[in-house]
């Protein structure tokens, strides 16, 4: 929760952020990553497709996969929803380690060519 409010605050600070430069790499990277961050029409149809899969019983893992955000962000954290919220939430929901960012774990997420896992 605090990394998320964290992210949002230095965001607000600009070139003036400590973190200006990690910043920067994080917002040039894509959205949607986590499906609870998609479209409400693209929520519906993997939850359809989910539930569709399982024909009888529960729907196929993951379970709830679409309300990630909603849970984690909104609930656990009391968080709101304003787009600078929700882009930080999906940040640390789809990045984060244990609820913290690190930079580094971003190059050990990344192949770099053909086999290589440095910058």
């Amino acid at each position: 929760c605090a990394t998320v409010r964290r992210i949002v605050r230095e965001t607000a600070l600009g070139a003036a952020s400590a973190y200006a430069p990690y910043l920067r790499y994080l917002a040039g990277e894509p959205r949607g990553a986590i499906p609870s961050a998609w479209s409400d029409d693209g929520r519906a149809l993997l939850t359809g497709l989910l539930r569709h899969g399982a024909r009888r019983g529960p729907s196929l893992p993951p379970q709830e996969a679409d309300a990630w955000l909603d849970h984690e962000w909104v609930v656990e954290c009391d968080g709101g929803r304003s787009r600078a919220e929700w882009e930080a939430a999906e940040l640390v929901v789809s990045r984060g380690w244990d609820g913290i960012m690190l930079p580094v774990y971003d190059i050990m997420r990344h192949r770099n060519g053909p086999s290589y896992n440095t910058a």
